[in-house]
């Protein structure tokens, strides 16, 4: 022993002892004590092994010590984290049902806003209404109906003169002009605690013509939260605005309804955020934390009423606390039993065991998986020691044998997906390094590229497939992904092959790294050829479906002026027909010959309809136009019909949907005509009602709502799907009641479409059946200007009408027609006599035919409109009366110059509606 180091002799440690002697032989440096002797540490040190042990065994334990300590502090913080967000989330669902409560009364009150005989003030109505109210609402304590000076109008429950004008609900409903809630009050009519709600009530025009009012009884008040669990020794409580209390659960004497809570607590809740909490002592003593939830009517409102709820501090560390208490007695218990294992174990054979374990260590760690410790069933600590170390190198050794298979499965499955790549036809796979050298290539990249697999492996990628005028971009990408390890990424190009020639494939990329850590490029590359010659082969057939539809255009063109015209000839001479003496039998004939017309001039304008829709070509306009014309042409449309059929048709229009409306009026019109008269013609009995009204609106467009009601046959629900679909009826059998080709339906459904609009149906069989069509518009605030008097005497006095018409069967009785109307008429059978005669003769407005021999009337058209030679006379009003319909036909004669398009079959009010509209607009 150094004499630099004494060390007192110990004989019980006589192993430890003569090892240190034997290397202090052999480096006496050993044998020096490297830092200074402490005679309080040294005491501390030395020892038997028992000693050392319980100190070492100690040293390890105060880790685990300190994270039991730690976990405990975190444990009790989290606790008391959990119990508040707790109280937070009750605080939030009793909060929750106050706000409830605050939205159904809101929604109560608009809609009674929205009646009419609380908008008229009908006290008697308003009265019963509100006394039947408060039986299916119990919840409320009043409801009143007061004018704008707060005197009382109606009333569920007071009978006799009030005033509200000092309330702070009535005052702030008049001032906001919105639903708004009040404070603590005592109920002007009951004479009890109440908390009030209140609605103003606007007139058409914006006037503030009363004011609705409720109120909650605080005495009932409970009733909100008798179903709700409170935890133990907590408490609810309620105040107003103003900090009075409205409600406190459990009673308390001490804190009474309709007294103010404490201050600083009412304080910190207006200071604060929409909720929080506080620490406050109640009136009892108890100290709580209390969490607080502010109720807005708006985000941007200040708040109208506070909750708060409270539970014992205590409560909140007490499992926190418990949970501490129990894990410091493990832990001194830890300590204890570390000591006493410590003290009690060490020895001789426990330093031979030790080393023994040493010795086996180091050679696993050479490599010797062999490596064992005998046992040691004398001491069963250092037993069970041996035997966890034989058994950690057995599993060692297991381990390595596992891995070594596991390596070699790698391997196989490797080669296995290899050979799978290599027995797939369609899909070139290839592999690179990441400096772009080709490392695999199977058999499929060699057939797509030419290259064989002996040619391709060691080459640049970009020598072997890329285009010359792409490789700087691929080396660029290689180049980064290379950097970030993000694969290129998957996309259609065109590669070149052995022979220069080009081939277009859909490229995918993956990025493999190997076991080793070494990154790899797949590329998987599929033949486009095939695909591209079927993209060839569509676009082929698209373009002659394209053809094929502008042939059938141009046919439905066609078949609509060949169809229209003799219809126009027939229907004319009807009509003639009606203005003679005819008897009984005869009126029968014409009505029912000229029901047969139009019903094939709507199959034909339906056919030519559901075309348009479904070739895209239909388009819908924007125009100013009143409501009240739409409904009265659907009344005036099927007042006969109705009338002949014994059923009454109600047309009703709510004076809230704005006179005039920006849309299509015409397809408006169509849906309309459609709906009613489909519903007319299945309704024997009762009546068919359409009603306009208005949904709420957002900006400055708004969603009108048509609604069509019959009492008719109804539709089977197994059908409903059917009807919308074309040439589809409820009705499919030979034994039909009802006529029709089944189009209406579904063109209403696609018009509705187009107008961004939906629509819906209700019905039953044997009851009838509900329509709901909602189309969005905006309204038209601009005033519009009737028809001038002189156009109203001019059409009454009679007008000299030129008519351009090539066939006798049109000409004739569209001139007898007009002239039967009062006008005079001068015939023309070309676009050529009608320049003529406009030279000729002083002519009101002209009506001209297109398709006529010689000149067709549009080349005539943009000749007077062109001819100074007829002074003033180039710019008389022109009306195209044609058989031509298609979409955009309209629109070509306008732009060709005519002033007016009537098609044909024209009836007398039509081409009397013309004349009218375009002398407004000529004048």
């Amino acid at each position: 022993m150094s004499p630099e180091c004494p060390r007192r002799q110990n004989p019980d440690v006589p192993f430890i002892q003569d090892d240190f002697s034997k290397r202090g032989k052999q480096n006496p440096g050993l044998a020096r004590c490297p830092f200074p002797e402490d005679p309080m540490s040294s005491r501390l040190l030395h020892g038997s092994i028992k000693k050392k042990l319980a100190i070492l065994f100690l040293m390890a334990a105060l880790p685990a010590m300190g994270i039991i300590v730690l976990a405990g502090l975190e444990n009790s913080r989290r606790a008391v984290s959990n119990a508040q967000q707790e109280l937070l989330t009750f605080s939030r669902h009793i909060a929750e049902v106050q706000t409830q409560t605050t939205l159904t009364t809101r929604s109560l009150l608009e809609g009674l806003a929205l009646l009419p005989e609380v908008r008229q003030a009908n006290a008697e109505e308003c009265n019963r209404l509100f006394a039947n109210l408060l039986k299916i609402n119990p919840l409320y304590a009043a409801l009143h109906l007061v004018d704008r000076n707060g005197e009382l109008v109606a009333s569920a429950t007071a009978r006799g003169p009030a005033n509200f004008a000092h309330t702070s609900h009535f005052r702030e409903a008049m001032t906001t002009r919105t639903f708004a809630t009040g404070e603590y009050i005592v109920g002007v009519t009951l004479h009890v605690p109440v908390f009030t709600f209140a609605y103003p009530i606007l007139g058409n025009g914006g006037e503030l013509d009363g004011v609705l009012l409720t109120s909650i009884r605080l005495d009932r008040y409970g009733e909100l939260f008798k179903h709700t669990r409170f935890p133990e020794n907590s408490f609810v409580g309620v105040c107003d605005r103003n900090g009075t209390r409205l409600f406190r659960y459990p009673d308390s004497s001490a804190a009474l309804p309709g007294e103010p809570i404490k201050a600083e607590v009412f304080a910190q809740a207006v200071a604060g955020l929409e909720e929080g909490l506080i620490r406050e002592t109640g009136s009892d003593g108890v100290l709580r934390i209390v969490a607080f939830q502010q109720l807005r009517l708006a985000p941007d409102q200040p708040p109208y009423m506070y909750f708060f709820a409270g539970t014992p501090s205590r409560a909140f560390y007490a499992s926190a606390q418990s949970g501490m208490l129990r894990d410091l007695g493990i832990l001194l218990l830890a300590i204890g039993l570390t000591l006493l294992s410590g003290w009690f174990l060490g020895g001789r054979t426990v330093g031979m065991r030790l080393e023994e374990l040493a010795k086996a260590s180091k050679r696993i760690g050479e490599g010797d998986l062999s490596a064992r410790v005998p046992r040691a069933p004398d001491i069963t600590e250092v037993d069970v020691l041996a035997q966890a170390f034989n058994n950690m190198a057995e599993s060692l050794a297991r381990d390595i044998v596992r891995r070594t298979r596991a390596e070699e499965a790698l391997l196989e499955s490797e080669a296995r997906f290899r050979n799978l790549f290599e027995e797939v036809p369609s899909v070139a796979v290839q592999g690179y390094g990441m400096d772009g050298v080709t490392r695999y290539w199977n058999r499929a990249s060699e057939h797509l590229y030419g290259h064989t697999r002996d040619e391709a492996l060691g080459k640049k990628l970009v020598d072997l497939i890329i285009p010359p005028e792409m490789r700087d971009a691929v080396n660029a990408a290689m180049t980064s992904m290379a950097e970030t390890q993000i694969p290129i990424p998957a996309s259609e190009l065109e590669l070149m092959r052995k022979d220069g020639s080009r081939v277009v494939v859909f490229s995918s990329h993956s990025i493999v790294v190997k076991a080793g850590g070494e990154a790899e490029l797949f590329c998987l590359d599929v033949d486009l050829t095939s695909r591209k010659k079927a993209e060839e082969a569509l676009l082929m057939l698209k373009e002659a479906a394209e053809s094929a539809n502008q042939a059938k255009s141009e046919f439905l063109a066609n078949m609509s002026h060949e169809i229209r015209t003799p219809i126009n000839g027939v229907l004319g001479m009807l009509q003639l027909l009606e203005t003679t003496a005819l008897d009984a039998d005869q009126a029968t004939y014409v009505r029912m010959a000229a029901e047969a017309s139009r019903r094939l001039t709507n199959l034909l304008s339906d056919i030519l309809d559901l075309s348009r829709v479904e070739a895209g070509r239909m388009e819908i306009r924007q125009a100013s136009f009143r409501v009240r014309d739409v409904v009265d042409s659907v009344s005036g449309l099927f007042a006969v019909t109705a009338a002949n059929k014994g059923v009454a048709l109600e047309c009703n229009l709510d004076p809230d949907v704005p006179a005039i409306l920006i849309g299509d009026e015409m397809r408006v019109r169509q849906v309309l005509f459609n709906l009613v008269g489909n519903a007319l013609k299945f309704t024997e009995k009762g009546l068919v009602r359409l009603d306009i009204t208005i949904l709420p609106t957002k900006d400055d467009e708004f969603q009108a709502h048509f609604c069509i009601t019959d009492t008719g046959i109804g539709i089977p629900e197994g059908r409903l799907r059917d009807i919308f679909e074309p040439f589809r009826q409820v009705e499919n059998s030979y034994t039909r009641t009802y006529q029709g080709a089944g189009l209406g339906l579904s063109i209403v459904q696609r018009l509705v479409s187009l107008m961004r609009g939906s629509i819906t149906i209700e019905s039953a069989p044997g009851e009838g059946t509900r329509v709901h069509v909602v189309l969005p518009f905006k309204a038209d605030r601009s005033t519009s200007s009737s028809p001038s008097n002189s156009v109203t005497t001019k059409l009454e006095t009679g007008m000299r009408l030129l008519l351009v018409e090539d066939d006798p069967s049109n000409r004739f009785p569209t001139q007898r027609l007009l002239e039967v109307a009062g006008h005079q008429v001068v015939l023309a059978e070309n676009g050529e006599q009608a320049i003529q005669l406009l030279a000729e003769n002083d002519i009101d407005c002209i009506f001209m035919d297109v398709q006529m021999p010689v000149m067709d009337g549009v080349e005539a058209t943009r000749i007077i409109r062109n001819s100074p030679s007829l002074g003033p006379k180039q710019h008389v009003p022109i009306i195209a009366l044609t058989a031509y319909a298609m979409e955009g036909d309209r629109e070509t004669f306008l732009a060709a110059g005519m002033n007016g398009y009537v098609a044909k079959p024209a009836t007398l009010d039509e081409m009397t509606r013309a004349l009218r509209q375009t002398l407004k607009t000529s004048g």
